[in-house]
């Protein structure tokens, strides 16, 4: 399924609830690109069951974009948003919002999985390639979803998180190396605080 991000459609369907990469879905932005010199894309979706979105892509300069919903994406039923942003220098230049179908599945009686695995995961693909901005990014995002469980004994903590990932954005400036130590000290802090939160 091809979208061109200057002339979205209102709605796709993804699928039935349940499947697992089993549709694929391309993003065209060459007018966004040509008209934010320097843009970097991100997307982002919200599954029908959640109130806030999980990052699919970070800051890339690759065009056209693809992306295959998994079964974290796939497992509930209902209508998401798939959203796609260009950055330049940190500033939303443009964004646009597509609204998803996911087609109930009787036979889908699985508990939807927790997004902030893939979170993790895409940090950690990121600190292996030393891109610390976008992999503080995404720590700081995640902080801020364990911040809106309302468990309390997890505030300071995810706090403590999202100060980690400024100092990882700033250290990705100076020294790589540095950058690097921290990033991955932020993917240890957060998996405690997940193993915390399933307690």
């Amino acid at each position: 399924m091809l979208i061109y991000t200057d002339k979205p459609p209102i709605q796709i369907e993804l699928g039935q609830q349940g499947e697992n990469l089993c549709r694929t879905v391309t993003f065209n932005w060459d007018k966004w690109a040509e008209r934010y010199p320097g843009g970097l894309l991100s997307l982002y979706f919200q599954r029908p069951d959640m109130s806030e979105c999980y990052p699919l892509i970070s800051g890339t300069s690759q065009n056209p974009v693809s992306w295959s919903p998994d079964l974290t994406a796939m497992s509930a039923a209902g209508q998401g948003k798939l959203i796609a942003k260009v950055v330049v220098d940190e500033i939303i230049e443009k964004s646009v919002i597509i609204y998803t179908l996911t087609v109930a599945s009787p036979d889908f009686t699985e508990t939807p999985p927790d997004a902030w695995q893939d979170w993790l995961a895409e940090i950690e693909q990121y600190a292996i390639q030393v891109n610390n901005s976008a992999a503080a990014t995404l720590a700081a995002q995640l902080a801020v979803a364990l911040a809106e469980q309302n468990v309390e004994e997890l505030t300071t903590k995810t706090e403590t998180l999202a100060s980690q990932a400024e100092i990882s954005a700033t250290l990705a400036k100076e020294s790589e190396v540095n950058a690097f130590d921290a990033v991955n000290s932020i993917v240890e802090i957060t998996n405690q605080e997940i193993e915390n939160l399933m307690i």
